[in-house]
């Protein structure tokens, strides 16, 4: 008898062994590959604990029936095993594992791409499974209960175990993640309505009867013969600068790439200004530049869910690249790329940490940016990496830029510094185009040129080019060397907002995306074009002037081309509300979690703003830039219903337009925000602000939800501005005040700004400021800094000296800088682990390294 219990046992736990080991494997591939996903002796523990509740059941329900019991605990095994091995292929696919986007990828095109990702290894595990499967048939059939409440004991144990760790289990997660996605259903309701609705208002100028999946949705794939792309921008250049008869020879090298590649010479701009033009191209609609929006300073103008050209390039597995000679942060382009999928974008603060400064106003020579872009794309051609990399010129800006490498235009008697800056725009794409040829570049990329807009027609482009001047046709030139697709009628009418389908079109790339106005030029398609723009319109070459008028447009609901003036306004609304219907960021800023801290008197101190788990003091614009200096005026914070921060504006006390903007600001219908000024009563008496209720002027912070055109407060009761601390309404719970202190705030730790710092780039394994010990040093300049700071470098305190107004920290860089990236340098004290960025460090490598 009991060595038949010993046996009983031993199956027990080889059943048990095997169940174990094929719901592990798949989650142990999981943490190889990617760290932090779960904590392994927690994951080990469930699985244990998951493997004896299956035996439990088997040993309850075999009483009952022996076949039932074995077809379901080996298809729950199966089922179980399934899940795990497919949250591994979608870790392995996105690096994100079961969320409710997940759900949103679910489809044929997607299980055609998993097939063809990962079909020989599924049939590969298809076929091992066979024998695991096998075994515990064979267990099953010699394992027999010898108790009813034995196996009680072990199914209830088990539970416990699973329902204590059950964060750790993939099934968990995957019920979790659905149950989010239905809510998610239910809750973007409003949003799936507006986009129904807009869909068919503008049907007649889409190509596709749904709206845009959301980025996070996105399926992309490369060919097997995957090209690489070039985005080059032309600033300001129309096409009619180009083969101009009054102006022979002006871009002989253009020209010449115009006759022996596709140039669609009908190519007509949807923007008006840069940062339009990037958007508009990258995502194939227009955005909405109203008001003062035109900067896309704002996240939710950014439009963070809308699926454009950077987003799919990254889930197809590019490495993105933007090099511009500007600021990034004027008009928001480097934060929009960065929104957009680009890994990296470098601007002029980027440049001049590498020795080169701006030669005009603008920015650094484009001489020096196509040098630039030249070096790194041979770097990544090296590296044998898809890239996507793009630039922006900035020659042609009005008044025009001439480069110290460039000829002066002498096609003409007529000398002219505009003209100039043509030619040598044209010289400089000409000889980097030729060195792209040089290097065998052009055999796997494709290169896509096109103006950002057309020229101002300002009174001297007008007297360069006459009527021409306000021709929006924009250069645009495709250079592909595979030739495989460059079928098409370069002379139909089109546009620029197209620029994102051509170049999936012309990548092969496999992906979900159908975008709001975009579609390839290489299309079929034989109704006459209809371009929309925020002025005229153009229908084939035909001008619509379209864009004023008097009609009152309340009620109209549907369009039809061409557009009247009616037509267009409700198109317009239409298309911006579908585009703001993806403006809403999934990430949480845990807002309910952490909380909101302001803390702002009217003294000198640059008030400090915590929105969850985000630090937004340094994160308002003014005038359409990011500002790190003290400012005293209104400080506007507009939030989502959930009071997430969707964007944060400053506005002047003294300037009268700013605080007309504001006042409307106040009172838009619907709206919720957080305004609080550092201004005095004093000064706050003096600023006619209507829309603000009289209590502003002496507690100076307002938090509240818009009723039509109401003011509502959403505090609990009035606040004086000083330092407060509270949970937003839109948590469970509702408001609730943790902290508040009136006028005088208690002493925090302040940080001064950092005037100065270096070095700021190396060579790998090249000495810096090198010390008497053989360290490195780094130094900067500054006029406070508490006591016990340090310097830090990517996370690690360096040995630090004080003398004010110069800090010196000596750093190992033997042990401390170990290969080429970007560190991260900060002042950071200790006691009240609070810090101020320094900047980033950047290490390159050394040529002469093998």
């Amino acid at each position: 008898m009991n060595s038949g219990v010993h046996t009983l046992t031993k199956y027990n736990i080889v059943f048990t062994a095997i169940i174990f080991i094929l719901l592990s494997l798949p989650i142990i591939t999981i943490g190889y590959y990617h760290d932090g996903v779960f904590n392994l002796a927690q994951m080990i523990l469930a699985t244990t604990s998951v493997s004896f509740f299956i035996l439990a059941i088997y040993l309850l329900i075999n009483i009952l029936n022996s076949f039932v019991a074995k077809l379901l605990i080996i298809g729950c095994v199966i089922l179980l095993f399934f899940i795990r091995l497919g949250l591994s292929f979608v870790y392995d696919f996105s690096g994100r594992g079961f969320t409710s986007e997940f759900f949103a990828h679910l489809g044929w095109q997607s299980f055609v791409i998993g097939l063809d990702d990962y079909g020989y290894v599924l049939l590969v595990v298809v076929i091992v499974l066979i024998l695991p499967i096998y075994l515990l048939l064979k267990l099953l059939a010699k394992i027999q209960p010898s108790s009813f409440f034995a196996p009680l004991a072990l199914l209830i144990t088990s539970m416990a175990i699973i329902v204590l760790f059950k964060h750790q289990l993939p099934e968990w997660r995957l019920l979790q993640a659905y149950s989010r996605y239905s809510t998610t259903i239910v809750e973007n309701a409003d949003k799936l309505t507006i986009r129904a609705e807009t869909t068919t208002i503008l049907k007649p100028l889409r190509h596709a009867t749904k709206p845009p999946i959301e980025k996070d949705a996105i399926i992309a794939k490369v060919p097997a013969n995957s090209k690489n792309v070039i985005i080059i921008y032309l600033e300001s250049f129309s096409e009619i600068l180009t083969e101009n008869e009054q102006y022979p020879g002006l871009t002989p090298n253009l020209d010449k790439l115009k006759t022996e590649n596709i140039s669609f010479i009908n190519k007509f701009s949807s923007a008006y200004v840069t940062v339009e033009g990037i958007a508009n191209s990258q995502c194939g609609t227009l955005m909405n530049m109203d008001n003062s929006n035109n900067s896309l300073t704002s996240a939710a103008g950014r439009l963070p869910n809308l699926p454009c050209l950077g987003d799919v390039l990254h889930t197809a597995g590019y490495q993105q690249i933007f090099y511009g000679g500007a600021d990034l942060e004027f008009a928001g382009k480097g934060a929009f790329l960065s929104t957009h999928g680009y890994d990296e974008v470098r601007g002029i603060k980027d440049w001049r940490k590498q020795g080169l400064d701006a030669t005009n106003t603008w920015g650094i020579t484009d001489s020096d940016l196509f040098a630039q872009a030249l070096e790194r794309i041979i770097e990544l051609k090296e590296k044998k990496q898809l890239f996507n990399l793009t630039l922006l010129t900035l020659g042609t800006h009005i008044p025009g830029f001439v480069y110290d490498s460039c000829s002066q235009y002498t096609g003409t008697a007529l000398r002219n510094t505009f003209l100039d800056a043509i030619h040598c725009t044209d010289y400089l794409v000409g000889q980097f185009i030729q060195n792209l040829d040089k290097y065998g570049i052009l055999e796997d990329t494709l290169v896509y040129i096109q103006g950002d807009h057309a020229i101002f027609p300002t009174h001297d482009m007008q007297q360069l080019f006459s009527g021409q001047a306000t021709d929006r046709r924009i250069l645009n030139i495709i250079i592909d060397k595979s030739k495989n697709h460059l079928i098409a009628d370069a002379s139909k009418p089109t546009q620029s907002v197209n620029m994102v389908a051509n170049i999936l079109y012309l990548l092969d790339i496999q992906h979900n995306v159908n975008f709001i106005l975009a579609q390839s030029d290489f299309a079929e398609n034989t109704n006459k074009p209809y371009i929309l723009t925020r002025y005229e319109d153009y229908y084939g070459l035909d001008i619509i002037s379209n864009f004023t008028g008097n009609q009152q447009c309340s009620n109209l609901n549907s369009i039809s081309i061409p557009l009247s003036y009616c037509e267009k306004t409700i198109a317009l609304r239409a298309l911006y509300r579908l585009g703001a219907s993806y403006a809403q960021q999934h990430l949480s800023q845990e807002v309910c979690q952490l909380g909101v801290e302001i803390a702002a008197t009217t003294n000198s101190h640059k008030p400090i703003v915590d929105w969850g788990n985000k630090n937004l003091s340094q994160q308002f614009y003014s005038q359409g830039r990011k500002f790190k200096e003290i400012k005293h005026g209104f400080y506007l914070i507009l939030l989502d219903s959930q009071d997430q921060a969707l964007s944060q504006m400053f506005y002047q006390g003294d300037n009268a337009k700013e605080i007309n903007m504001l006042n409307n600001e106040l009172v838009k219908e619907n709206s919720r925000y957080l305004l609080f000024s550092n201004l005095t009563t004093k000064q706050l008496l003096n600023i006619n602000l209507p829309n603000l209720p009289e209590s502003f002027i002496q507690n100076r912070i307002l938090y509240t939800q818009n009723t039509g055109t109401k003011i509502v407060s959403l505090f609990n009761q009035p606040y004086k501005l000083g330092l407060i601390d509270f949970i937003p309404s839109s948590c469970g719970d509702g408001f609730k005040l943790i902290h508040h202190i009136a006028e005088n705030i208690p002493e925090r730790v302040r940080f001064c700004d950092i005037q100065d710092w270096g070095p700021q780039q190396t060579v790998l394994g090249k000495k810096f400021l090198k010390q008497e010990d053989g360290n490195s040093a780094f130094w900067l300049q500054t006029d406070c800094a508490p006591d016990g700071s340090v310097i830090r470098i990517d996370g690690h305190n360096l040995n630090t000296h004080i003398n004010l107004p110069i800090i010196t920290a000596a750093v190992d860089d033997a042990v401390l800088i170990t290969k080429p990236k970007v560190y991260t340098l900060e002042l950071f004290h200790q006691a009240s682990k609070q810090s101020i960025a320094i900047g980033e460090f950047n290490v390159i490598t050394n040529a002469n390294t093998p």
